[in-house]
């Protein structure tokens, strides 16, 4: 958290007179009921994770790509580095109530959307590129490990296409917080 973050939060928080503090920053607040959050929450959480296993299986497998070829590597690492940084923004999230401070909704809900998009695109662009490297090698290359990777990359990047759609169907409204009087 940033010098600007804190300064910003410590503005957002009230002493009050018994020495506790309390937030008086905007929230966003879920529309639905708190069971239908929990719901879309466990959700989220059943199609990141095994996305989080797909992409993390298929890097251990050593098929032709996956070893010492940038081209197929670089997707990867780039699609399981975006996925580990949702999983870690999930868990900030699932660990909020139906109300949650408008930073944490800001810094999590949004950036969602774009997040899947990259792990989307280099699950694709991993699976293409493991495919084509198979069909350019020569000697005995491995035609099962190869499928096996492109299939664990589309599986990946087909979960988070849910997990995007599911994103997508929440709905928070703004609820403006206001300040307590002495």
């Amino acid at each position: 958290m940033g010098l600007f973050e804190k300064e910003k939060q410590k503005k957002q928080l009230y002493r009050k007179k018994d020495g506790k503090y309390e937030y008086i920053g905007n929230l966003r607040r879920h529309t639905g009921s708190d069971a239908e959050l929990k719901k879309t929450k466990l959700i989220l959480w059943l199609c990141a994770a095994p996305a989080l296993v797909c992409a993390i299986a298929s890097g251990c497998i050593p098929a032709t790509g996956m070893v010492d070829n940038l081209f197929v590597l670089i997707p990867f690492a780039v699609g399981l580095c975006v996925l580990l940084f949702l999983c870690a923004r999930l868990a900030e999230f699932t660990l909020s109530g139906s109300e949650i401070c408008e930073d944490l909704y800001e810094k999590c809900v949004p950036p969602f959307g774009a997040q899947t998009t990259v792990i989307e695109i280099a699950a694709f662009i991993t699976a293409a590129a493991e495919i084509i490297r198979f069909f350019v090698s020569s000697g005995t290359v491995s035609l099962s490990s190869t499928l096996i990777v492109a299939g664990l990359q589309l599986m990946t990047a087909g979960l988070c296409v849910i997990f995007a759609r599911k994103v997508s169907g929440m709905d928070f409204e703004l609820v403006h917080g206001s300040a307590v009087s002495n």
